[in-house]
């Protein structure tokens, strides 16, 4: 959620770039929704919820890979779960 924080100051200068910034959650949408309406936020939230999303896109790890030392990151560096950067399952 600190990445969002972030980013709402910048919505409108990739507005007036033709470019354009969305959230990806794992989470059901209506949980996303309550959380955007609470924190108003700005920015279009989508959910990856019961969709292979993630793992086509290789933007997050099951917990049992990280542990098992099978999870990357797209630049093929490997994940660990003993750094948080590693933790991006969550």
């Amino acid at each position: 959620m600190l990445e969002v924080d972030h980013v709402e100051g910048l919505l409108e200068r990739l507005e007036n770039n033709d470019a354009a910034y969305a959230l990806v959650a794992r989470a059901p949408l209506d949980g996303i929704a309550a959380v955007r309406k609470r924190l108003g936020w700005r920015s279009n939230c989508v959910s990856s919820y019961g969709s292979d999303f993630n793992d086509v896109f290789n933007v997050s790890s099951a917990p049992d890979a990280m542990v098992a030392g099978r999870a990357f990151y797209p630049n093929g560096a490997q994940c660990s779960n003993q750094s948080p950067e590693g933790l991006g399952w969550w």
